[in-house]
């Protein structure tokens, strides 16, 4: 594995979506065919163990509405995307 390391920022909202969506992702059964390249599917799980071991949200009582108001945020009801 390469030493270099790359920084990535980003808002709160975009990580917690983020991290909900490379959760659902990884979960799928046909995650291998979704991401087939081997090489992608190890840099999908580092992204997801980097956001999860960062985020305290995924164990907060209310995280079903934080994850509903961060959508919201980023996209407004009525933007067109």
């Amino acid at each position: 594995m390469s030493e270099q390391r790359v920084a990535v920022q980003l808002s709160r909202d975009q990580a917690l979506v983020l991290l909900e969506w490379l959760h659902r992702l990884s979960e799928r059964p046909d995650f291998n065919q979704v991401v087939p390249e081997p090489a992608e599917r190890v840099a999908v799980w580092a992204l997801h163990g980097s956001l999860e071991t960062q985020s305290t949200d995924i164990f907060a009582p209310d995280y079903g509405e934080q994850l509903t108001a961060a959508r919201e945020r980023l996209v407004p009801p009525g933007s067109e995307f």
